[in-house]
């Protein structure tokens, strides 16, 4: 009698020590998998923020690249003007050259006249 009662004894101390590893066991692995959720919560929200702040970076880009063609219309634009005050430019001064070729065409005109007037002609003959 003994015999048995010792064995079942000790098959008792058994089963209650490794039902005793076995909740610890579990408990570690539930901390584990708590602390695991813990970081991957962490690191679910600092990515979010990191999204957050490209996102609002993209923004800004997208803000200054509006800008930017912005100035680059107005550019275009006054280029377009300055262009057409050059052709403008272009167009007055052929006039005023056109203008003096006259003038200077009048005065050599009127010059060579009076040169012809005040010479006399030459009478070649017998």
């Amino acid at each position: 009698m003994r015999l048995p009662s010792l064995l079942w004894i000790l098959w008792l101390a058994g089963a209650a020590s490794l039902s005793g590893q076995g909740s610890s066991f579990q408990q570690r692995e539930e901390l584990s998998y708590q602390r695991r959720v813990e970081l991957l919560e962490e690191q679910v929200a600092a990515r979010s923020e990191d999204v957050k702040n490209m996102l609002s970076d993209i923004a800004a880009l997208k803000s200054e690249l509006k800008s930017v063609r912005e100035q680059a219309k107005s550019a275009d634009d006054l280029s377009k003007s300055n262009l057409d005050r050059v052709d403008q430019i272009s167009g007055i001064g052929r006039a005023i050259l056109g203008a003096v070729a006259f003038l200077i065409g009048a005065i050599v005109t009127q010059f060579v006249s009076k040169l012809m007037s005040v010479r006399r002609p030459r009478i070649v003959g017998p």
